[in-house]
């Protein structure tokens, strides 16, 4: 059980699960067994898929969109409510520290830009609960420092978040409570 407004840190080596667990919670995989919920409600009904963000470990970039562009495309996704003009998606690409490439074409971006664009992606929508999995690699340490007081901030309105890491310092810092997986 996650608490509503908190950050949750799922930790665990590499190789333990803790992508296909976060895999099966966002639908991209399905369990063999359980039962996820949102309140007693599965995440495959639209109304909660809409109050997701999803940060993979690895993002996908359609490389020969401009940032705006894909930003876009990202809102449309999720129904497209929360920012409608340029200077919604300029606010939130400012806010995770690469509003200054706003119309470069993402096959540009550096590994740490693209870590801050997969975020901007999982937040671009303003949704209520946020899957973030091992978004602080590929940073350095002033990226690193950013995305965890972004996290806090996104807490502080009452967001819920899923930190996966294992990196047990990182979830000191930043995590409300923990769960652990191994094997």
């Amino acid at each position: 059980t996650v608490k509503q407004g908190s950050v949750f840190g799922f930790l665990g080596p590499n190789g333990a699960g803790k992508t296909t667990a976060m895999k099966m919670i966002v639908q991209l995989a399905y369990p063999d067994e359980g039962t996820i919920s949102f309140a007693g409600i599965s995440p495959d009904d639209v109304a909660i898929r809409a109050r997701m963000g999803f940060m993979p470990e690895n993002p996908y970039f359609y490389d020969h969109l401009t940032v705006i562009e894909f930003l876009e495309f990202c809102n449309e996704l999720s129904g497209g409510k929360a920012v409608s003009m340029r200077k919604d998606y300029e606010a939130v690409l400012m806010k995770v520290g690469i509003g200054d490439a706003a119309d470069r074409k993402i096959r540009t971006y550096s590994k740490g830009m693209r870590q801050r664009l997969g975020f901007a992606q999982a937040i671009i929508h303003d949704p209520d609960f946020i899957f973030l999995d091992e978004p602080l690699d590929g940073l350095d340490p002033l990226g690193r420092k950013e995305m965890k007081r972004m996290i806090l901030e996104l807490k502080s309105r009452g967001k819920t978040i899923f930190f996966n890491s294992h990196i047990l310092a990182d979830v000191e810092e930043i995590c409300d409570d923990i769960g652990i997986i191994h094997r």
